[in-house]
């Protein structure tokens, strides 16, 4: 999932990337990537921060 929200983001898809980011967070594995990009895009998009 982690890599499919990278194929999502660097399309521009964003709101499928942070789906995929999300998904990715809840099966875990993705060493702190997948939050790092979440910030990141939100930060870009003016979104309020992901949560837990």
């Amino acid at each position: 999932m982690d890599s499919l929200g990278e194929a999502y983001f660097t399309d521009k898809q964003y709101d499928l990337a942070l789906e995929s980011y999300k998904k990715a967070i809840i099966l875990g594995g993705t060493n702190g990537n997948a939050e790092k990009m979440i910030e990141k895009m939100e930060k870009e998009m003016g979104k309020v921060k992901f949560s837990n």
